[in-house]
């Protein structure tokens, strides 16, 4: 029987080993995250600021890129080709970035980003201010799926083709309780581009331009819950699509 003590003990030292492993990988996971926090403003995508309570210095375009906080509550201003705030991240659940906003945020320029967030299950909260202004223009814009974003706070975009908040992707959710509104030919206050999303609208949002859409949603299994008010104005305009 010695022979089966030892198979007996060659197979629990590997299953410790193995949550040995996985135990290590989901720490590595937690603990690769870090704090950003915007300080300053020079024109550039994310800033100048403090990476885990370092010296402030630029934050690279690529930074924000998994598990990572952002906060802002200064005023940032970008004009041009760059983002106010760019962030990403691998698509995992656990791998979602959190973007606060508790200051003002203002993108100038064609195509122009106020927020980007490329990836999986990211969060972003505003109870501050965010404009944009330009054709094509993004207040805030998710691609991925169960992306949660809460306004609380005030985003206008202006410019044709303008959107206010974007989601492309399934599942995503937007709760909006502060005051949103897009002015300029072809306009959209909320587009979702997806399935199974949800819209909270509590607060104000309003849209002002031919065409224009208050809030649109292109794909199936959409929610949409209204309980504030909603105006739109121009030719062919939609309050809800």
């Amino acid at each position: 029987m010695e022979w089966y003590k030892g198979l007996k003990l060659a197979f629990s030292m590997r299953a410790i080993l193995e949550i040995s492993v996985i135990t290590y990988l989901a720490l590595a996971g937690t603990l690769k995250a870090d704090n950003f926090v915007i300080t300053e403003s020079d024109n550039s995508t994310n800033g100048i600021g403090t990476t885990n309570d370092a010296t402030a210095a630029p934050i690279g375009a690529d930074a924000i890129n998994g598990s990572d906080r952002v906060f802002l509550g200064i005023d940032l201003t970008t004009t041009g080709n760059n983002i106010g705030i760019k962030t990403s991240n691998n698509g995992s659940d656990i791998d979602g970035n959190t973007i606060i906003v508790s200051g003002n945020l203002s993108t100038t320029g064609t195509g122009a980003f106020g927020i980007y967030n490329y990836g999986d299950t990211n969060e972003t909260i505003l109870s501050g201010n965010l404009s944009t202004t330009g054709t094509g223009a993004f207040g805030i814009y998710n691609y991925g799926d169960t992306n949660e974003t809460i306004l609380s706070g005030n985003l206008s975009t202006t410019g044709t083709g303008a959107f206010g908040i974007y989601n492309y992707g399934d599942t995503n959710e937007t709760i909006l309780s502060g005051n949103l509104s897009t002015t300029g030919t072809g306009a959209f206050g909320i587009y979702n581009d997806g399935n199974n999303n949800e819209t909270s609208l509590s607060g104000s949002l309003s849209t002002t331009g031919n065409s224009a859409y208050g809030i649109s949603n292109l794909g199936d299994t959409n929610e949409t819950i209204l309980s504030g008010n909603l105006s739109t104005t121009g030719t062919g305009a939609f309050g809800i699509y």
